[in-house]
């Protein structure tokens, strides 16, 4: 569910003029990754995971990125090490460090504001949810949001969330996201390394 709410997010902030859209360079965002080759790579290739970012998704590997993402207490200082294994745009590989580089962009683009905050303003209270939820932080201070994961809410509001995807970005009769990204994240797309089966996160 956290990968899915980052892609509303972004959603959220192109159509807040805080991102330009999801064609723009990463480094745009995130500048200090120019030295690790990421030139090419869109927001587009984080959200349908066609980066080719070097990351082990392996769950099993206490030493690998997934553990050290999850477990780490400085997701900025790992993320400025992100490196590339391949050509961008031109094969799929699912991996939460993508998302957890998304979230790094969005934070960049949100000028101070915490994700957590847009989240609510955007989504939670607009929709009405009936239960608090929790983001789970890299540390306590001056944390970001682990957004590849750890998002802990209640299915109910959760649920909520489908339905408003499902009515297009309207909400009670408030087009609250606009139709265009629902659309865009959610057709089938095998263009660029994409897969049918996996859109924008």
């Amino acid at each position: 569910m956290a990968k899915s709410v980052t892609s509303m997010l972004i959603g959220f902030a192109i159509q807040d003029s805080l991102i330009g859209s999801e064609e723009d360079l990463v480094t745009k965002y995130i500048p200090e990754l120019k030295e690790n080759g990421w030139d090419k790579v869109t927001l587009k290739h984080l959200l349908q995971m066609t980066s080719a970012m070097k990351f082990n998704e392996s769950y099993c590997n206490p030493f690998g990125h997934a553990a050290s993402y999850y477990y780490g207490r400085n997701l900025r200082k790992q993320l400025a090490k992100a490196k590339l294994e391949g050509e961008p745009g031109t094969y799929f590989n699912y991996q939460s460090g993508q998302t957890q580089v998304l979230g790094l962009a969005l934070e960049r683009a949100l000028n101070g504001k915490k994700i957590t905050t847009y989240l609510q303003e955007k989504l939670w209270t607009p929709l009405g949810m009936e239960y608090d939820a929790s983001w789970s932080l890299d540390r306590k201070k001056n944390g970001l949001e682990k957004t590849f994961c750890c998002l802990n809410a209640r299915a109910h509001d959760f649920a909520k969330l489908v339905r408003f995807y499902l009515n297009k970005g309207n909400w009670e009769g408030e087009q609250l996201l606009n139709e265009e990204w629902i659309e865009k994240s959610t057709k089938l797309d095998t263009t660029a390394g994409s897969e049918d089966n996996y859109q924008y996160q």
